[in-house]
């Protein structure tokens, strides 16, 4: 699956990636699709945030031992089903 990279940027009516190409635009709508700013900024985080939860998983699992790991596997099966969610996988 591939999506526009990161980092992304809110300007006014669209939302743009590092070397200012439209990643969605609102041009002309009479709403915003978002109800609250709190939703259009998590939506601008997104593809930093995805590579952000990549590296913990990395992290977790060439630091945690298989013991450790069989101990908090909630928290590495919550990492794993998040990134194939946003990759369009099925976790």
């Amino acid at each position: 699956m591939s999506f526009t990279p990161g980092p992304w940027r809110d300007r006014g009516n669209r939302i743009v990636d590092k070397d200012e190409n439209e990643v969605m635009d609102c041009e002309g709508c009479n709403v915003w699709p978002f109800k609250k700013a709190e939703d259009r900024q998590l939506m601008v985080a997104a593809p930093e945030l995805l590579e952000a939860l990549k590296v913990a998983s990395e992290i977790l699992e060439d630091e945690l031992g298989p013991t450790e790991q069989l101990l908090q596997p909630e928290y590495i099966r919550g990492i794993k089903s998040a990134i194939a969610k946003a990759e369009g996988r099925e976790p």
